[in-house]
């Protein structure tokens, strides 16, 4: 077990939907990144099946510069140039099935799968690229079939943690009460 695993659990139990993400690495070949539930938007096939990702997360202006060098987007290369370096901006990485390809080619941009990374602000596609298999892996806890997102048992369980806290937050008014009642005292003393 990894520890993006304890994530993925966690996030499964509360929430009702967990995800992972794999990717290469240079020292272990493979590494599987947990995605948090905020950052993920996904859509399903006729099956239920999870079939695109669009996961959007904030990087700074020299973060995303050292990804994609000066291909990020006018507006990260301007604050860059102004030596604001921790200016945050919103991108998107898309990774769904690939529309139209060239069957006879093996390179990137013919594979099944489609990925794009977007910076937001521009509507700058910084780069495009493909992969054989789908990356990312979505786990849901409960799911029916009116509804792309699951449920989970903490789900179940608000409406008693709700009632369970409102009760004890009453039984701690009246215990100071008790302890220390109001005093009646006439206004002139």
């Amino acid at each position: 077990m990894c520890s993006s695993d304890l994530e993925v659990y966690n996030d499964l139990g509360v929430f009702g939907v967990g995800g992972i993400v794999s990717l290469k690495d240079f020292k272990t070949k493979m590494r599987f990144k947990p995605v948090p539930v905020e950052q993920i938007v996904f859509e399903e096939d006729a099956n239920g099946r999870v079939c695109a990702v669009y996961q959007t997360f904030r990087l700074t202006a020299v973060q995303a510069f050292m990804l994609w060098g000066s291909n990020v987007g006018k507006s990260v290369m301007e604050k860059i140039g102004e030596d604001k370096l921790y200016d945050e901006f919103d991108f998107i990485w898309y990774v769904g099935p690939r529309e139209r390809r060239d069957f006879s080619k093996k390179d990137n941009m013919n594979k099944a799968w489609e990925s794009l990374w977007i910076q937001k602000k521009d509507s700058h596609v910084m780069e495009e690229s493909g992969f054989d298999e789908f990356l990312y892996h979505i786990g849901r806890f409960w799911k029916d079939s009116n509804s792309e997102r699951g449920t989970s048992p903490a789900m179940d369980m608000l409406c008693d943690v709700r009632l369970k806290n409102a009760m004890k937050r009453t039984s701690l008014r009246r215990a100071m009460k008790e302890a220390d009642p109001a005093i009646i005292v006439p206004s002139r003393g």
